[in-house]
């Protein structure tokens, strides 16, 4: 019986083996966003909830869901026509998972920019000006 299972479930694994890296990155951001959300609520002595936690996996279960269905149609319907005009492969999947990762890495900013009242954007901007100022002096010496 267990291997007759293995051999109906193998097939259906093996087809999603191209996604994999994307359904973990996904998951990944989730986590990551899940970690700053936490480190939020705990330096502004706001009381975490467990319900947070259930919207968490609930959004888990959608964005993975979502990606494997979008993975389906992309591999059943629009595969051959991005191939047509992209040379990457699954396009749409790879697509939709560069905007949750998007979302997520927004979501991300927003919870350290809060968590740590800086922000973000403004001290790149004065990493990249002092790192500027530092490459115009050495090449000043040269």
């Amino acid at each position: 019986m267990k291997e007759h299972l293995i051999y109906y479930i193998s097939p259906i694994l093996l087809f999603f083996v191209p996604i994999q890296g994307l359904l973990i990155a996904v998951a990944c951001g989730i986590l990551i966003d899940t970690i700053t959300g936490v480190f939020k609520s705990y330096k502004l002595g706001i009381p975490f909830q467990s319900k947070k936690l259930k919207d968490t996996v609930f959004k888990l279960i959608i964005y993975q869901s979502s990606v494997v269905l979008i993975y389906l149609i992309d591999h059943s319907l629009l595969g051959e026509f991005f191939k047509q005009y992209f040379t990457i492969d699954l396009f749409f999947t790879k697509s939709i998972c560069i905007f949750l990762l998007f979302i997520e890495i927004v979501s991300f900013k927003e919870n350290i920019e809060e968590a740590l009242k800086i922000d973000i954007f403004k001290k790149l901007k004065s990493i990249l000006q002092k790192s500027k100022s530092i490459k115009d002096d050495i090449n000043e010496m040269l």
